[in-house]
């Protein structure tokens, strides 16, 4: 049970007994609610006991009076659902969403906060946690950034509300920047999700901040956020947060999971608009130098005004970091470009490409340029992939390329990239290489690992249609190595991305292989493309492989080992119901 004692004799004793006071205070609130032996009189005594003596509270953390006030409050709630459980005859109280109309007035003028408090107080577990990592830094003096993680706990029914984490109440002391950046933040992503699918209910959410990110701790998921060590301590300052933060809740209402280290380097204004609602922030060197400096595969996303800086502080850190720039596309564009890359993913090229022109339409007529872009990127491929239309697949990828202009960057490399590979295909060799060398030439002045190695395989591929078996196979194999060495640090999708790459490579080199009668390296390389499909998880072109070891076999006279890579092959087809 909770002990509150009343501040002794010694004043110099009383800010460590203060400390300790309120640490100890809400986790014992809630032991003593769930062993229903809760003794608020004694406690509002003590409490009572230390008005008196306005503790001198270090800057950091809550000042005396607020702290008395957020004790109150707490032991109201505390008092109330162990009186409504009693009332009900109940081992545990209905949960609540609303403050009973007799609520004290520093509790209703808290209400958010308060239903949090008595949410927790009672045990109720948190229906999902969303994770997004941060980047902090003192942005007025550039200090050596940090990297922490801002975390969502989602308590469903609800009504919509946000609050931080009544736990850390006493441990971190945000500013009215961080907490009025995160609230304008939830509202957004509130308002996105009623236009995207009419809801009208919302559950409620606390939040709280952890330093370091799963990743990062090298501890199991549901260590790190158990973890006293890694709770956060401190003030926590500026808006820089609810970028991150703005991402996090639009996953959190669509029912998501978050890509794991993908930093958000931007802040939701505070005149925010529905075509630009996030802005530039401070510290951009420090944070970005902390992210390449913690030996992570990241994403860095920001402002096309912090593009440069960032990009430079990272471009020596770490090869694997790859700077985009944040497009902020308007939510009712955003989700066609989802609807139709679902589309895609299951074949279906002649459902999604509708889908995608009516996202077009909406972006041309808005000046939504970088998502017009996007757009005719995913246009071109489609076109190229989908339908084998190389002249509509061509206009596509030179207006992307026009939309992203000529400074080097990840979009351009991606336009080069998908125009080289469809000039490619129509056999236009000489056009394909200055392309594909351009496209090289990007993705080495942006750093990016894996735009190198994609530039690599398409030199391979021209190298070879150009009779270069020699010069092609040493394509592939620069590639190779270097997605073997992303495969070190990649994580979660990505490394599914780069397992499918990888696969592409080494059936690229049995092509070669075949064509020059070395079967058994042939062989030897189909096995390694179905180690990698197996790490993608790409039965569909694992079950495309065995189809092409089948031919082998039977073109060597082995009809047994063919029938039964055949076999294989229909049965991952029938599996996927895509004979």
């Amino acid at each position: 049970m909770l002990q509150i004692r009343p501040p002794g004799p010694d004043a110099d004793k009383w800010p460590g007994d203060w400390l300790r006071l309120t640490e100890a205070f809400f986790p014992s609130l809630r032991q003593a609610v769930a062993s229903r032996a809760l003794d608020s009189g004694a406690i509002q005594r003590a409490l009572d006991a230390w008005q008196w003596s306005a503790v001198s509270v270090a800057e950091e953390r809550l000042s005396f009076p607020e702290a008395m006030c957020r004790m109150r409050i707490m032991l109201w709630c505390a008092d109330h659902l162990q009186r409504s459980a009693s009332l009900r005859d109940q081992a545990q109280p209905a949960v609540l969403t609303q403050l009973p109309p007799n609520a004290p007035a520093e509790v209703r003028e808290r209400a958010d906060w308060s239903l949090a408090c008595a949410r927790i107080l009672q045990g109720e577990a948190s229906r999902k946690r969303i994770a997004v990592p941060i980047a902090l830094a003192d942005e007025m003096i550039q200090l050596k950034g940090g990297i922490a993680t801002l975390v969502f706990e989602v308590y469903s029914p609800g009504n919509g509300r946000l609050a931080l984490n009544p736990e850390e109440t006493f441990r971190i002391l945000p500013d009215e920047d961080f907490t009025e950046s995160l609230s304008r933040a939830w509202r957004i992503a509130l308002e996105v999700a009623k236009d995207e699918d009419g809801r009208s209910e919302f559950p409620d959410v606390v939040w709280r901040v952890i330093r370091e990110s799963p990743s990062m701790s090298g501890l199991e998921e549901q260590a790190f956020f158990e973890s006293a060590g890694l709770r956060l301590k401190g003030r926590i300052t500026g808006r820089s947060a609810s970028g991150a933060a703005l991402r996090g809740f639009r996953h959190l209402l669509r029912g998501t999971d978050p890509k794991p280290d993908v930093f958000v380097l931007a802040q939701v204004q505070r005149d925010s608009t529905a075509a630009s609602r996030l802005g530039s922030v401070g510290g951009i060197s420090a944070k970005a130098e902390a992210i390449a400096n913690a030996g992570r595969c990241a994403t860095v996303i920001v402002t096309e005004k912090d593009k440069a800086e960032a990009a430079l502080a990272i471009s020596r850190k770490n090869a694997g970091t790859r700077v985009e720039i944040e497009v902020d596309i308007p939510p009712s564009i955003q989700k066609l470009l989802d609807d139709a890359k679902k589309l895609f993913d299951e074949d279906r090229f002649a459902d999604g490409i509708p889908v995608l022109e009516k996202a077009l339409i909406v972006a041309s007529a808005t000046k939504a340029r970088i998502a017009e872009a996007k757009i005719h990127l995913r246009l071109g491929h489609a076109f190229f992939e989908g339908r084998e239309d190389g002249a509509v697949a061509e206009q596509h990828f030179r207006k992307a390329l026009e939309l992203v202009g000529e400074s080097p960057s990840i979009a351009r490399h991606s336009a080069l990239h998908g125009l080289g590979d469809m000039l490619l295909w129509a056999g236009r060799l000489d056009e394909a290489g200055a392309v594909i060398q351009s496209g090289l030439a990007v993705a080495q002045a942006q750093a990016d690992q894996d735009s190198i190695a994609r530039s690599l395989i398409s030199l391979g591929l021209l190298e070879r249609a150009l009779g270069k078996a020699p010069e092609a196979a040493a394509r592939f194999d620069g590639a190779i190595e270097i997605l073997h060495q992303l495969s070190l640090v990649l994580k979660g999708e990505k490394r599914l991305e780069n397992a499918h790459v990888l696969a592409v490579c080494y059936a690229n080199k049995a092509h070669l292989a075949r064509a020059e009668g070395h079967r058994e390296e042939a062989l030897a390389l189909y096995a390694k493309v179905q180690e990698q499909h197996a790490i993608s998880e790409d039965k569909l072109n694992s079950g495309k492989a065995h189809l092409e070891v089948g031919k082998m076999h039977c073109a060597n006279a082995d009809a047994e080992a063919g029938f039964q890579s055949f076999k294989r092959a229909l049965e991952i087809f029938l599996e996927l119901k895509n004979p």
